[in-house]
């Protein structure tokens, strides 16, 4: 299993320099269950409609890109129950994340997943941790 970064998912459906010359990337990505926590739709969505607006990708190729992202095993979590806020903001502050970020790597964490992310705070947070990373 793999906990999959919103930022990292968007990166390469937008064909980000740098990800499109990682084949063996999408092929781990296809493999695995691909565990996201619940406001990771909602990230990818806000995406593509900034993206959308900024005039980086065109309207007409959303449909394309989703259909795409539709290949993946994703596997949307329950979202923190409000008596796990403050533990999520304690962690988040010790590891200097926003409460989002956290919520990645501490799901890595619980479920021993990888971590897929591009952001460098997470990935100092899940290697300090001792999670694994990728891209490695």
């Amino acid at each position: 299993m793999i906990v999959l970064d919103a930022s990292l998912m968007l990166a390469w459906l937008l064909s980000e320099p740098g990800l499109a010359s990682r084949p063996q990337l999408h092929t781990i990505l296809m493999r695995e269950t691909l565990l996201v926590p619940a406001h990771w739709p909602a990230e990818v969505g806000n995406a593509l409609v900034v993206n959308v607006r900024r005039g980086r990708i065109a309207q007409s190729d959303v449909a394309d890109i989703l259909q795409n992202l539709a290949t993946f095993a994703v596997s949307p979590q329950t979202p923190p129950e409000t008596e796990h806020f403050n533990p999520l903001l304690q962690f988040a502050q010790a590891h200097r994340l926003t409460f989002y970020d956290a919520i990645y790597v501490q799901l890595a964490l619980e479920t021993e997943s990888k971590l897929a992310t591009l952001d460098e705070e997470m990935r100092k947070a899940a290697f300090q941790l001792g999670i694994k990373l990728l891209p490695v």
